[in-house]
């Protein structure tokens, strides 16, 4: 198996084939979760599903350390510009 999807028409064809009917897949209703902004979030971005960030990985082993480094400044970057509103705020 791929780690990765080549695409998202693939991604789209996989959850189509699980469907009762073989329906076809509203984008929209897929969610990608993971935990790099530049491949994982842009990605499922682009083709316009929902996204989940994950600032923690689940499993470190293994991973190269452009990966690492690549993640940890994505991820400071995203602290630096995204603030989380404060509760009760506007």
């Amino acid at each position: 198996d791929d780690k990765k999807p080549l695409g998202f028409e693939e991604t789209v064809r996989h959850f189509a084939a699980r469907l009762p009917d073989g329906d076809a897949v509203d984008p929209a209703d897929i969610l990608v979760v993971g935990d790099r902004l530049l491949t994982d979030t842009v990605f499922g971005n682009l083709h316009g599903a929902q996204t989940l960030h994950l600032y923690q990985i689940l499993e470190a082993a293994g991973d190269n350390r452009a990966a690492l480094l690549m993640r940890r400044l994505e991820n400071w970057a995203l602290r630096r510009v995204w603030r989380a509103p404060l509760p009760g705020s506007p």
